[in-house]
């Protein structure tokens, strides 16, 4: 059985938005699954899955100021 990296957790959608608009996201990357994989400044690597594709890059753009430094990638 594999286990994720203790860095690495698994959070719901409305988790991971909570964490992003607290400015706390160096960076996102998704894929075409609607896996959202979200780099925070201290380290953890949070996983969710959008609802709907680019969900996640509108809620980026709502955030406004505080995530402007944010790197986004997707597949």
């Amino acid at each position: 059985m594999t286990q994720q990296p203790s860095n690495r957790h698994n959070v719901s959608w409305k988790n991971a938005i909570t964490i992003l608009n607290r400015a706390q996201v160096m960076s996102v990357f998704q894929s075409h699954h609607l896996d959202v994989t979200l780099s925070v400044k201290n380290g953890t690597v949070m996983t969710t899955k959008e609802p709907t594709i680019d969900a996640i890059f509108h809620e980026i753009q709502k955030c406004g100021d505080p995530c402007q430094s944010i790197e986004t990638w997707t597949e």
